[in-house]
């Protein structure tokens, strides 16, 4: 199935659509609704200074349900790879059973209550990035191909407005655990949010999502994702190589300085081009003298 073979998934379709797989599917339900009702108590209990052993076997519990969650999701995911539409259709309900169980609807629970609001970002682990990553993956595959039905239904269940939480969140423990203000674990899963943005979006010919999306997602909040992303990648992060990055004050050209507020929309034009000009004639002053390889070198470099 990993390697999007479609005679395995049209298999399993026809195994799970000729017969009753209720159990199945609730045994899925059962591992993602355990974690889920569990969530609060386990980062509850990992703000205490000192737990009890019941307490720290509730944590262990906790995390332990979170990795099966992620092993499952992955296995509904290959079973839908590709956009295997007739799959997607499948797992919103499974027509003839005697119970069924909307997929959707429990991985976007799960994904909403993992990080519900910024200080439960903050104060996430590594590994409960990785399962809002499978989250989002899966979620992508059920919506893309376009299915309008399944699209629909996530753009009107919290999607959006968690995507724009998590957007401007800090994970601030992961930070610190990487010394660095922007891990490569947060920028995949940032990057995930946006793809799953434009997964809702993808192949519709009416504006009803494209409405919600306006309506629910805070411009602002790209905005400032944008200006971030771009002093980070394009100016630098010379601590990053250090290992000593922990707030964005390290940043090559930190967000509190005078340089920094050049860049900004509200910068005077006038002022802008005054202080810049002479860094300008400097610089080409000294492109001039470098062969075309060396230019080439260079670029590849700065980006």
């Amino acid at each position: 199935v990993s390697l999007v073979n479609k005679t395995v998934q049209q298999g399993i379709l026809d195994v799970c659509t000729h017969g009753d797989d209720s159990g199945m599917w609730e045994s899925f339900w059962v591992v993602i609704n355990h974690v889920t009702q569990n969530i609060r108590v386990a980062h509850a209990l990992r703000h205490l200074s000192s737990m009890t052993d019941a307490e720290v076997t509730t944590v262990k519990d906790y995390e332990q349900s979170l990795s099966y969650a992620v092993r499952i999701m992955e296995a509904v995911r290959l079973m839908v790879e590709g956009h295997y539409y007739e799959m997607q259709e499948y797992l919103f309900s499974q027509v003839g059973n005697a119970r069924s169980c909307n997929v959707l609807e429990a991985v976007t629970g799960l994904l909403v209550r993992l990080c519900k609001d910024p200080a439960a970002a903050d104060h996430s682990e590594l590994f409960e990035v990785d399962c809002l990553s499978q989250c989002l993956t899966l979620l992508m595959e059920l919506a893309q191909g376009p299915n309008l039905r399944n699209q629909e239904f996530l753009s009107t269940m919290g999607v959006i407005e968690n995507s724009t939480m998590l957007l401007a969140a800090s994970f601030e423990r992961i930070q610190k655990q990487n010394n660095d203000v922007y891990p490569s674990q947060i920028r995949c899963l940032k990057a995930s949010l946006l793809e799953l943005m434009l997964s809702l979006v993808e192949g519709r010919l009416d504006s009803k999502i494209q409405n919600n999306l306006i309506q629910r997602l805070e411009a602002e909040t790209l905005r400032e994702r944008i200006q971030f992303v771009y002093m980070y990648f394009v100016f630098g992060m010379v601590e990053v190589a250090q290992g000593s990055v922990r707030t964005t004050a390290n940043c090559a050209l930190p967000l509190s300085s005078s340089a920094y507020r050049l860049f900004s929309p509200l910068a005077d034009p006038a002022h802008l081009n005054t202080e810049i000009l002479p860094a300008k004639d400097i610089a080409e002053e000294l492109l001039e003298d470098l062969l075309d390889d060396e230019l080439d070198e260079l670029f590849s470099e700065a980006l």
